[in-house]
């Protein structure tokens, strides 16, 4: 499986199931902390400085120093862990990682036997050729029924997917198959092993279809359940739908896509431009340099007073 898939599981705590995912939970938690906390030790000093009554934010600061630091030194590998882990989820790290194969960790959630296991994508019926015609991470198969073996179907001979799987399989005629992902969409014929473009119908080159990396549509859906087949892109949505649907912009969203977008810094394009892709990154490393020489510090002052003792 690919190194990213790893890290992808690491990061969100999944590789270890539950236990995982609550410390993974825990470290956030603590991250939050860790930020109010040093907010509170940069902001007391200079309220101190200049209050004739100095007492009451003199303790705040000393409790504030003494757990911040506590928090912070027992929690540093930990943290680092996480905070590394989610760089490498997004450009520019996460390209190496995904072209990267590698064995799953022993005695993890992706070390099973299951052969499917976290690799099913889509599964369609074939009628033309009466299997099952499924979509998994690995690529396309064919299966007579769910008790026979596999018919793997040659890379150079389908569609080229992302790695984040298929967002639409479906079968527009006797054997023609349209096929949609974040690296395009495709017309496809399996029995001739043939792709073709969805536009213009004009043959896709063998050693350029399965290329890793995002097209000029990056299709996150396709429907004929309209008065005409409506095209889905993630970025720029559906020119189809926008003289009915041109409200739909101020609609609301839900609280958990809206921390999404922020986590991953896409809300921020508006103002950021082609940065924003860039934010995980940048902030990961603010963050890690913030959470080394917070160590640092922490050490130095603990040997000075140790010294002093």
């Amino acid at each position: 499986m690919s190194l990213f898939k790893t890290i992808w599981n690491l990061h969100s705590g999944e590789l270890w199931g539950l236990p995982g995912r609550i410390v993974v939970d825990i470290i956030a938690i603590v991250l939050i902390i860790l930020s109010l906390t040093g907010i509170i030790l940069f902001i007391l000093p200079f309220s101190i400085r200049h209050s004739h009554k100095a007492t009451l934010p003199a303790k705040i600061l000393k409790w504030n120093f003494k757990w911040h630091n506590l928090i912070g030194y027992f929690t540093i590998v930990l943290t680092i862990l996480v905070v590394f882990t989610g760089m490498c989820l997004r450009p520019p790290l996460m390209i190496p990682f995904v072209m990267t194969k590698t064995s799953p960790l022993p005695g993890s959630s992706l070390d099973t036997d299951n052969y499917w296991h976290d690799k099913l994508r889509a599964i369609r019926w074939d009628e033309d050729n009466q299997n099952w015609m499924i979509s998994t991470s690995k690529g396309f198969v064919q299966l007579k029924d769910f008790s026979s073996n596999p018919v793997i179907i040659r890379s150079d001979k389908s569609p080229a997917v992302s790695p984040m799987g298929v967002n639409v399989f479906y079968r527009e005629a006797p054997g023609v198959w349209i096929v949609g992902s974040f690296s395009g969409i495709y017309r496809w014929k399996p029995n001739e092993g043939k792709c073709y473009t969805f536009h213009d119908n004009t043959i896709v080159d063998p050693n350029r279809r399965n290329s890793f990396g995002l097209a000029n549509n990056i299709v996150c859906g396709y429907s004929t359940d309209t008065y005409k087949p409506i095209l889905f892109d993630y970025a720029k949505g559906t020119e189809e739908l926008h003289p009915m649907g041109s409200d739909m912009r101020d609609q609301p969203m839900s609280l958990w896509n809206f921390a999404l977008e922020l986590h991953v810094g896409r809300c921020y394009s508006s103002f950021l431009g082609p940065i924003s892709n860039l934010f995980v990154f940048l902030s990961g490393l603010i963050i890690l340099s913030v959470l080394a020489s917070g160590y640092i510090i922490s050490r130095k002052i603990k040997n000075s007073h140790n010294i002093n003792q």
